[in-house]
């Protein structure tokens, strides 16, 4: 009869890789020996998160909603994942140029490896002038005729917030004549004017 024991030595993990060598031995009734082993190896994981689905970069302007960022997804060859972002910079759609967010998602797995993406929302900025309708055009009026009104303009604006105000310059009496010019003055949210 031959009995067969064996040994492990070493080990691994799912990160830092390993191996571990089983050597047998065989021995007989008389004592004589051989042995023969085998050594299994885990290469260490070295592989990055994959990130899926990160939606291209966006524009927009005050006409439009505020687009969503993508809800992206990740897969890792090995191990577990987590996925966490950080946002940079901010939204001001009255500046003079475009203004924009950026968010950027790192993927990490249990053994750090890393992986990032990003994707940039813009917004363009508010540079247009709101616009003034409705203004009627110049009136004279004798001293033997009813004085008439000024007209009642509406304003419009590309974006929201706009407000108007007017200023009467000039006067006029029953002998002398004279005359009064009214001026409106459109300015929205961003400090446009018309």
């Amino acid at each position: 009869g031959v009995i067969m024991d064996f040994v492990d030595a070493g080990s691994f993990d799912s990160c830092d890789g390993g191996s571990i060598t089983r050597t047998w031995t065989a021995t007989d009734a008389c004592g004589n020996t051989a042995e023969a082993s085998q050594t299994i190896t885990q290469l260490p994981d070295t592989e990055s998160p994959v990130i899926a689905g990160v939606g291209p970069d966006v524009t927009f302007d005050c006409n439009d909603a505020e687009p969503t960022f993508s809800d992206p997804t990740f897969e890792d060859n090995c191990n577990s994942v987590t996925l966490d972002f950080v946002d940079s910079g901010e939204f001001d759609g009255c500046s003079g140029g475009n203004t924009s967010v950026t968010r950027t998602w790192t993927a990490t797995d249990a053994c750090g490896n890393t992986s990032e993406a990003s994707q940039t929302i813009t917004r363009e900025a508010d540079i247009t002038d709101p616009v003034i309708t409705g203004v009627g055009a110049d009136l004279e009026f004798g001293c033997d005729e009813t004085q008439p009104d000024f007209s009642e303009p509406t304003v419009s604006d590309d974006c929201a917030g706009v407000t108007m105000d007017f200023v009467d310059a000039g006067s006029y009496d029953s002998c002398d004549g004279g005359s009064i010019t009214r001026t409106w003055t459109a300015t929205d949210a961003c400090g446009n004017t018309a």
